[in-house]
């Protein structure tokens, strides 16, 4: 009987998790105004690390940055109430580093209502920076 109750109840708590996270960082309100119909060309980086207004998605996100925006999804085990997301570059706005040690990540807010605030690698902050035409600030955080 305990064989059965306890994955019924990790995929219960696990699922209710998820569908909390999405709401309370704003990936659902994102899904709602920008669902990424497909999937498009561009430069992508798998299992990276990234938040979504303070709620942290550890090597979980695919991100891609490509001509026209932003692609960013959650790995297919943990996609749960998180649809892959397109966001056109006209959405993204601010671009700023931030470093914390050796740690390094971008800024940036999204949506002109929602102004969800998005932390995403390092990696791909010259292409953001290169699409957004935004000078890049860097807040160096003493060590």
């Amino acid at each position: 009987m305990i064989f059965i109750i306890i994955p019924i109840a990790f995929v219960t708590i696990g699922g209710s998790l998820m569908f909390a996270f999405a709401a309370i960082g704003g990936w659902r309100d994102l899904a709602r105004r920008y669902p990424a119909e497909e999937k498009p060309e561009g430069e992508y980086y798998h299992f990276r690390s990234g938040s979504f207004s303070g709620i942290g998605y550890k090597n979980v996100l695919t991100v891609g940055v490509c001509d026209d925006g932003l692609y960013l999804a959650v790995f297919f085990l943990f996609r749960v109430a998180h649809p892959p997301l397109f966001l056109p570059w006209s959405e993204v706005t601010g671009g700023h580093v931030v470093r914390l040690f050796s740690w390094s990540a971008c800024n940036v807010t999204i949506g002109p209502s929602e102004r969800i605030r998005v932390t995403l690698p390092i990696e791909a902050m010259q292409f953001i920076h290169d699409k957004m035409g935004v000078e890049v600030q860097a807040l160096d955080t003493p060590e």
